[in-house]
């Protein structure tokens, strides 16, 4: 573009730098290769070692709960799966509303929604 190279000096010394690039990368990729064996042969040991809950059957309900011989009991009501997927499908409704519609349609909706005892 700025016609730097047209002596033909830089080419050469571009050529050199890439290939020393290169072989940086090269070394750094096989570092990291091998970092990552090493960490995976000490991680398989660790998977042994912290396997302790292997014997619970998560299918089971009783076995669910159950974690070192204590079960969990929950004090407060928790939500079924098909409220939580209600609550999020209201929660993009009334997101998509704001964003698309005037305010006010909503007010007149609200109307509608009270006049026929939804609301």
């Amino acid at each position: 573009g700025y016609r730097d190279d047209d002596d033909g000096v830089l080419k050469p010394l571009e050529d050199a730098q890439e290939k020393r690039a290169i072989q940086e990368a090269i070394r750094e990729y096989d570092m990291a290769k091998d970092e990552r064996k090493l960490m995976e042969l000490t991680s398989t040991s660790k998977k042994k070692k912290k396997d302790k809950y292997k014997h619970l059957d998560l299918d089971e309900p009783e076995d669910l709960g159950a974690v070192g011989g204590q079960t969990f009991v929950a004090h407060v009501p928790l939500p079924t799966k098909e409220e939580i997927e209600n609550m999020v499908v209201e929660r993009r409704k009334a997101d998509l509303l704001s964003r698309y519609v005037s305010s006010e349609l909503a007010s007149e909706e609200t109307e509608a929604k009270a006049m026929l005892g939804k609301a």
